[in-house]
């Protein structure tokens, strides 16, 4: 029967809806009493079948029982919320009359039906509530719905469990009627392994007496809640077997050893962490907290690399199923990275990190975790020294171990700049070229005849465009090698003094000077970083010239270099050579190179007296050209002596510490109370973020609400159609929009195509989405598909069907941008026609003329 007065529709409902809640209580105390044993089966069977008949008379009922198609949307919704109420209290009966029926019941599934009776039942009282509704009639349904199914027995553990000083959030049954598992969900902070095996250890003890007299409970199986997340790490013992142990002198290792234990809190807390740090970086801004963001991200990678060892058949399934989160949240960690720091090694380790997804399937834990954890572990050394105590420094390796002993060859070359280099852009000319090449040429195969393991030259030495020669060379002789390169124009009035070390690995590095002297060009452009080299013949930098004279830079490589070369043009250098004499003791506590060109024809004179100092006990000055001499020496490093001393404090050759001096060593960034105090701020920031994100979670319900006419008629009369919904049906890549359109009957296709077009152009302007997904991915930009389902009845959105049985139906259609790409494309609707663009689909009983066109006809 279909009722059109609402005041008489909520009556009966209301009268439907108080008698289903009398009956499934009723029930609900009955299957309680079951637990307990109060009531044999045959009684419980009985006089559920009484309660189960009566309900079925109200459920053929209400069957009848429906609402008209027009009234109001809070009357439809109230309605839809009826039945699912009613049909989940028909399912609850039957559920439990299962418990019976040679015992097929389960204690599981009743258990979540009453989770579902009170969830739809919320529902219920809310659309009962709405104020629509109760202008025409107050509601008379009870305001809570108590299904009391607790059994005695479980309440009085319950109260054991509490006295004893546990906490329990959840005490039922499960599994067959005859063959019941008891579920314990227990609460703690601590999740070591160690503390959630006494707390159920404690547990069974505090119960014991419960168990011993409970004859159809046979396993036991623990949850633990760590704070608000779900229990991840859970036990099951038979009843039996625990009830023995308790009974002979119980021990905590021989618990462990009868009990099936499955141990995830680790793993699942390490893939939390690493899932805030990703959702939540925004929160960080500088290039310390990202760093410390990809520090800490590593060292949560670390717990679930360990777990991979010998995983257990679950723990593998955890494993593999969230590896690809942990790696999709390292990628956003490295885009962090890479969007606040420009660094490129960071973009480049995205791109690897790219090509390591793989499917659930294919995921070996043990190998895969690792693969990642070196990715992070690589990135993060690469940026050790661009933190803030080092902030302009990067880092390159080569090589694996120290010598205890290194040979560098030291050049000083004679050169002629008035003859070699343009006046104008100080590059080489040709002459220059010829004659560098071939000093270049003569010492490296002089460096290598005397097993040198680097060649340094001066500044401004190398050609610039013959970098390539200096690559296969060092590859070649398998010989670092270490020069200045002449200047470089990089654009119109913009010059580059640099230089550049080459590795034997094919790699050559080049630094910009960083200082302007005022020998430089006034066009010259300074540099902002600073490399520091992990090789065989130790850690080692390069200044170029005027750059040794900035304390801000040269500090920042106390302790963490062995060797400072220092490539230098310069006439006056006898201020460096008495800085360099201090230096390698009290600054460095290092080997330093001043390395000059030999120029005795230049204005003022350049006269070389290169040479390598040391913090030597007897003798500073290692070894020292002469004046107006050129050539090659060979400088020996004690490289052994040196570490040792810095060490320790002891070694034969090298004087003793200076005062308050401290070996930073390439994988340290900062103090380590630094590192902590910069930790915390950065679990601050995730954690305020996190909190704040959840606080201003957007309504897009609301949102929805906003784009929709909110008065039909006026809008009718105003552009002859209203919209009555709005819908969002958007891909990742296609921005697609539903609209449900209302018309005023009669119209003619003609006049429904223009409605058509003009909503099409109203339906692309338009900002509708139902998540923060799709408005991250689609907001500001172009409508890619528009489809339009067009009624000239109003109805409730349930009822909206585009189908040609219902006369109310007009047409729908398919509007798609021209240069969406045809992947992304939806299938084509075969429609009757196409306008502007647009695929038309006519209800096919809709005539093609106008109601007054068809009268003026006939």
């Amino acid at each position: 029967m279909i009722e059109t007065d609402l005041s008489k529709y909520l009556s009966k409902l209301d009268a439907y809806v108080t008698q289903s809640i009398e009956l499934v209580e009723r029930a609900s105390e009955l299957y309680g009493k079951l637990i307990d044993s109060s009531v044999t089966k045959s009684e419980f069977a009985g006089s559920l079948k009484d309660l189960s008949d009566d309900f079925r008379a109200i459920y053929f009922e209400i069957g009848d029982f429906s609402i008209d198609d027009l009234a109001p949307d809070p009357f439809q919704d109230l309605h839809s919320a009826f039945h699912c109420f009613v049909c989940m209290c028909d399912n609850y009966m039957m559920f439990l009359s299962r418990l019976v029926e040679n015992g097929s019941g389960n204690h599981w599934l009743i258990n979540k039906t009453i989770e579902d009776i009170q969830r739809d039942y919320t529902k219920l009282l809310k659309s009962r509530k709405n104020p629509d509704v109760l202008a025409v009639s107050e509601s008379q349904i009870p305001r809570v719905l108590i299904l009391n199914s607790k059994s005695r027995d479980l309440e009085a553990m319950r109260q054991t469990l509490s006295g004893g000083g546990i906490v329990c959030t959840n005490l039922e049954l499960s599994s067959d009627a005859d063959l019941a598992q008891l579920n314990i969900e227990l609460v703690t902070s601590d999740s070591e392994r160690r503390d959630l095996l006494d707390l159920a250890f404690k547990c069974f003890q505090v119960i014991e007496d419960h168990l011993a007299s409970s004859s159809n409970i046979k396993t036991i199986y623990i949850g633990f809640r760590i704070g608000n997340r779900k229990p991840y790490s859970w036990l099951r013992i038979e009843t039996e077997k625990i009830l023995t142990l308790l009974s002979n002198t119980p021990t905590i290792d021989k618990f462990e050893r009868i009990i099936e234990f499955h141990y995830n809190e680790d793993v699942i807390a390490a893939n939390q962490i690493l899932e805030d740090l990703a959702t939540h970086l925004s929160a960080l801004t500088e290039d310390f907290e990202v760093k410390d963001a990809l520090m800490i991200a590593s060292e949560q990678l670390e717990i679930i690399n360990k777990s991979c060892i010998n995983p257990d058949p679950l723990e593998d399934l955890i494993l593999r199923w969230s590896f690809s989160r942990s790696l999709l949240s390292c990628i956003s960690v490295a885009l962090a990275v890479v969007s606040i720091t420009r660094d490129a090694d960071a973009a480049r380790t995205i791109m690897s990190l790219l090509g390591m997804y793989r499917q659930p399937d294919d995921i070996v834990p043990a190998r895969d975790y690792s693969d990642l954890l070196s990715e992070m572990s690589d990135l993060i050394e690469t940026l050790k020294f661009r933190y803030v105590v080092l902030p302009n420094v990067r880092k390159v390796s080569f090589g694996s171990s120290v010598k205890s002993f290194s040979r560098i060859a030291l050049v000083q070359p004679r050169i002629s700049f008035d003859e070699c280099y343009t006046k104008d852009d100080y590059a080489l000319n040709q002459i220059g070229l010829d004659r560098h090449l071939k000093i270049f040429n003569d010492m490296v195969d002089q460096a290598v005849q005397n097993d040198a393991d680097a060649v340094v030259f001066p500044e401004m030495f190398f050609p610039t465009s013959r970098l390539d020669d200096l690559k296969k060379q060092s590859e070649k002789d398998n010989l670092i090698i270490i020069t200045g390169l002449d200047y470089e124009n990089i654009s119109p009035g913009q010059f580059v003094n640099s230089c550049a070390v080459a590795l034997p690995d094919g790699r050559v590095i080049r630094q910009k000077k960083l200082l302007k002297s005022k020998y430089d060009s006034p066009m010259m452009v300074e540099g902002d970083e600073l490399f520091v080299f992990k090789t065989p013949i130790g850690n080692f930098s390069v200044f170029i010239c005027y750059d040794y004279l900035s304390a801000h830079d040269l500090i920042k490589l106390r302790g963490v270099i062995d060797t400072l070369f220092v490539l230098t043009l310069n006439p006056d250098v006898k201020s460096y050579h008495e800085k360099a004499i201090a230096d390698a003791y009290s600054t460095l506590y290092g080997f330093i190179f001043i390395v000059n060109a030999f120029d005795p024809d230049h204005s003022p004179p350049i006269s070389g007296r290169s040479g390598s100092y040391g913090p030597c006990r007897h003798e500073r000055v290692i070894k020292r050209f002469e004046e107006e001499e050129d050539g090659m020496i060979i400088v020996e490093l004690p490289l052994n002596n040196l570490r040792e001393a810095r060490e320790d404090n002891r070694s034969s050759i090298m004087k003793t510490l200076p005062p308050k001096l401290e070996t930073t060593s390439l994988a340290t960034d900062y103090p380590e109370g630094e590192i902590n105090n910069t930790r915390q701020i950065v679990l601050k920031k995730i954690k305020e973020e996190k909190r704040d994100s959840r606080n201003s979670k957007k309504d897009y319900e609301s949102l929805k609400a906003e784009n929709i006419s909110h008065d039909l008629e006026s809008d009718l009369d105003k552009q002859k159609y209203a919209i009555m919904y709005l819908e969002p049906a958007h891909t990742g890549v296609a921005k697609r929009l539903s609209a449900f359109l209302l018309v005023k009957k009669g119209l003619s296709k003609s006049e429904i195509k223009s409605i058509i077009t003009a909503a099409n152009e109203d339906i692309k302007k338009r900002e509708c989405y139902s998540n923060e997904i799709q408005e991250a991915n689609h907001k500001g930009k172009f409508v890619d598909v528009v489809w339009l389902y067009i009624f000239n009845e109003r109805r409730h959105r349930n009822h909206l069907a585009a189908s040609d049985f219902y006369d109310y139906f007009v047409c729908r259609t398919q509007w798609i941008r021209l240069d969406l790409d045809q992947s992304f494309s939806p299938l084509p609707l075969k429609g009757d026609e196409v306008f502007n663009n647009t695929e038309i689909k006519w209800n096919k009983k809709y005539p093609d003329e106008s109601i007054s066109e068809s009268r003026l006809n006939h």
